[in-house]
């Protein structure tokens, strides 16, 4: 597998373009699809910390015509994992480690 160190450059850039494109603009729909490999490098700071190369998560990957979901890793699980949606009107970017916990 492949690493790949600018996917979240990209990414932002995506991003860029999706939040600076009018309303009224024609944003194609990506058609229904599935993925099979790739790898992020994930650097976070700030709360806690993260800085690993995270594998594709091919099983929980994909796109609906409407929508795009690429993961990293095993939502909930002990390590590093990043959800990538993407859509015409809004793209998420979420990096965790563990079950998300709420403190009383």
């Amino acid at each position: 597998m492949q690493t790949s160190p600018f996917r979240l450059s990209w990414v932002a850039v995506e991003l860029a373009v999706v939040l600076s494109t009018s309303a009224d603009a024609n944003i194609p729909i990506i058609s229904g699809r599935t993925y099979v490999s790739e790898r992020a490098k994930v650097t976070v700071t700030g709360s806690f910390q993260i800085n690993e190369d995270i594998a594709f998560n091919d099983k929980a990957s994909y796109s609906d015509g409407e929508m795009t979901w690429l993961q990293y890793g095993v939502s909930g699980a002990e390590t590093p994992d990043l959800l990538v949606t993407a859509s015409p009107d809004e793209v998420g970017i979420i990096a965790g480690r563990g079950k998300p916990t709420v403190k009383s």
